[in-house]
């Protein structure tokens, strides 16, 4: 190159072009088919399930709650006294004429361990019972020579003994055993006379079987 000759300066450039119209978007393609699916690999087995391990130890027992309030006492109940008395006569003589209203007797004391409310004593013709207020259970008993009744008389006092209807125990043939029971009730503050006699016509004890004596026997059971 000519040593002599100067370039000249480079021109501006020149303004840009317009863009050109872009290319419409291709349609998308259609997506294959899925491919089948792989067989199912086996399932492992189920391991072993492992030993239960120990329990443990128990823990301490909590301290005991405080006990409540015991509750009241109820009222004592009416002629709280119990106890029994037991009476009994051995021989014939004065039980083997016995008419309605004449009391048998039963003499001999056995046991008595409520005296204050059992007592005997000589009445109506033979023995009285006097009890004061209670409930009392009575079982008496004996064997007659002949076919009869005998029941519980009762009253205010030894004088005025009357027949207690509900209490008759016999039999209607000579010598087997009779037994009565019967409940009797005495009111507070009072007191009531009993004794035993016949029903109709006069009564003879007889032998107790082949025993050789003649039993007659009365018990009490104060029950309230």
């Amino acid at each position: 190159m000519d040593p002599t000759r100067v370039r000249g300066a480079t021109g501006a450039t020149g303004p840009r072009g317009a863009t050109g119209a872009m290319s419409p978007i291709g349609y998308t393609g259609v997506m294959g088919p899925t491919g089948p699916r792989g067989a199912t690999g086996a399932m492992d087995p189920i391991g072993y399930t492992g030993v239960m391990g120990p329990t443990g130890h128990r823990g301490v027992t909590g301290a005991t709650g405080a006990m409540g309030p015991i509750g009241y006492t109820g009222a004592i109940g009416p002629y709280g006294t119990v106890g029994y008395a037991e009476y009994i006569h051995t021989i014939q003589a004065p039980n083997n004429s016995i008419p309605p209203g004449t009391a048998f007797t039963i003499d001999t004391e056995i046991f008595n361990n409520v005296p204050g409310y059992i007592s005997a004593s000589p009445g109506a013709g033979g023995t009285v019972f006097t009890l004061q207020e209670g409930a009392y259970f009575i079982n008496y008993e004996t064997s007659l020579e002949s076919a009869g009744s005998i029941a519980i008389y009762t009253g205010p006092n030894a004088s005025s003994l009357a027949i207690d209807t509900n209490t008759i125990s016999g039999s209607s043939t000579a010598t087997t055993w009779i037994h009565g029971t019967a409940i009797e009730y005495v009111a507070p503050t009072g007191s009531l006379a009993l004794a035993i006699s016949s029903v109709v016509g006069t009564a003879s004890v007889a032998t107790s079987g082949t025993a050789s004596t003649y039993i007659i026997r009365i018990l009490f059971i104060k029950i309230a």
